[in-house]
């Protein structure tokens, strides 16, 4: 993702797994990203493979 506007509010991300016959979603979303994101980034952690389970989480 580029850069965001500091005045940027109500900002979400959706993270999808795409396997072959199922598929895992995964939502993060942040309404005031300029008050919650201190360093001015955000870092999402994907792991897992097909078939077996999924993970995505903010660290």
């Amino acid at each position: 993702m580029g850069n965001i506007p500091l005045d940027a509010t109500n900002i979400r991300v959706d993270v999808k797994f795409q396997g072959m016959i199922n598929s895992d979603h995964y939502g993060f979303s942040w309404p005031n990203p300029l008050g919650q994101w201190l360093t001015g980034r955000r870092v999402i952690e994907m792991t897992g493979v097909w078939p077996g389970q999924t993970h995505a989480r903010e660290l």
